[in-house]
């Protein structure tokens, strides 16, 4: 009979525990800033790297972009100068719109996967052709 005693006093405090973390979650969850909601994080990502390619004319291709957006996620140091300024510029935008790191990293994701979806062997500057004509 003590086994299961002991059972009945561990299922209720996993119980209780459990309830504490559902709360802490979802007082987290509504505490969030309306803000965030309403910035598009892509929007401003895509328009600093086009603003990013315009200026280093033209020598900034598809590699050096998602080279820093890579190494943005992965915390790593980057390669080469180029893309080194990029994440540079990449990391500013989150400071200068108040945008919340979560949004910032699900924003850096979206771009890798947009990234990967129109990469064209052929075509060493399709994804930049597809952010200039996205925001067009």
């Amino acid at each position: 009979m003590a086994k299961r005693e002991d059972l009945k006093r561990k299922l209720k405090a996993s119980d209780r525990r459990r309830q504490r973390r559902l709360g802490a979650t979802t007082t987290a969850t509504n505490s969030a800033p309306p803000l965030a909601a309403t910035v598009d994080v892509v929007g401003m990502l895509a328009g600093t790297i086009l603003r990013f390619v315009e200026s280093s004319d033209g020598e900034a291709r598809d590699q050096t972009v998602v080279s820093a957006i890579r190494s943005c996620l992965k915390g790593t140091a980057a390669n080469s100068d180029q893309v080194k300024s990029l994440r540079e510029r990449l990391e500013q935008v989150p400071q200068l719109t108040d945008v919340d790191t979560r949004s910032f990293r699900d924003a850096l994701r979206q771009m890798q996967e947009l990234a990967s979806e129109h990469h064209d062997p052929k075509n060493a500057n399709a994804f930049v052709s597809y952010l200039a004509m996205l925001a067009d």
